[in-house]
């Protein structure tokens, strides 16, 4: 099969197809492919959508159903932590108005207040609910607006046209979608943060309060124990099965990857991005397969 990418010259595609991105990239951005190796995943994923992007270059590099709606779970709280971050001084204390008991938590004691960098890290490393509900919760009353209205704000600034959040933590919602290609746009976005990179890539969290009580929580991503894998973002409800958004560095450089209603994320994640990583090298700057 021959084909051209980005007007690119003509190549050989392997037995599976790297998608295109959805807009050309920069010159001194783009890769000369050559074709090496079939890229497709075996055995096959329990996923019913994913995407690997080149974090260098923005190139796709493997796909399945990249732009199909389904609920992103808690990958939402990558686009809370960012909205908060845009409004919230790192280091201004937030009370916690009240409970939020909702999936997963860090049981926040009502009465109790604590920095915003701590609260982000709890919502992102432990996956926290009641951190993303306390950020929306101290945002409507400091502002008078919804954090939630404001992500989604965020989003159509973004160009993020396939994403729309109903809530703040990843909760099932009518209205509440994304698809593996907004996402990793989003994880990309994030990564540019050093503060929210710095956070994603934690093994564990610990927090205290203005009274000095701690609260200490193991990350939720389980591949951070593993070489190569720094973060970024788990997820996970009934309807949503497993998501996560992560990044991998082989060999100097970096890769993104998503997976979304997956039965086994962390199995996937890891079969996804081996394949890729047998499949593709870097010679000279440039991404060959």
């Amino acid at each position: 099969m021959i084909w051209n990418l980005f007007l690119w010259p003509l190549l050989m595609v392997p037995a599976f197809k790297p998608a295109v991105a959805s807009s050309p990239l920069p010159k001194r951005w783009q890769p000369k492919l050559i074709a090496l190796a079939s890229v497709t995943p075996r055995p096959p994923l329990s996923v019913s959508a994913y995407l690997v992007v080149d974090y260098a270059s923005g190139q796709w590099l493997a796909s399945k159903q990249p732009r199909k709606r389904l609920l992103p779970a808690s990958l939402t709280k990558m686009v809370t932590a960012l909205v908060a971050l845009n409004y919230f001084p790192l280091n201004e204390w937030l009370t916690v108005y009240k409970s939020y008991p909702v999936g997963q938590t860090a049981k926040l004691e009502e009465g109790s207040s604590f920095q915003v960098k701590d609260i982000i890290s709890m919502m992102l490393v432990h996956s926290a609910n009641d951190a993303a509900f306390v950020l929306a919760d101290n945002y409507q009353r400091q502002t008078g607006h919804s954090l939630v209205a404001a992500m989604n704000n965020w989003l159509r600034r973004h160009q993020l046209q396939s994403t729309h959040f109903a809530n703040f933590d990843g909760e099932e919602d009518n209205g509440h979608y994304s698809t593996a290609a907004d996402m990793a746009k989003i994880t990309r976005i994030l990564l540019e943060n050093k503060f929210l990179a710095s956070v994603v890539r934690q093994r564990s969290v610990t927090a205290y309060d203005d009274k000095g009580q701690k609260y200490s929580f193991d990350a939720t991503d389980e591949l951070l124990a593993q070489p190569g894998y720094y973060g970024v973002k788990t997820g996970w409800t009934t309807k949503a099965g497993g998501c996560f958004a992560s990044l991998y560095y082989y060999r100097g450089h970096k890769l993104i990857s998503v997976v979304l209603h997956s039965r086994q994320r962390f199995t996937d994640t890891r079969k996804l991005l081996k394949t890729i990583s047998e499949a593709y090298h870097w010679q000279n700057g440039n991404l060959n397969y």
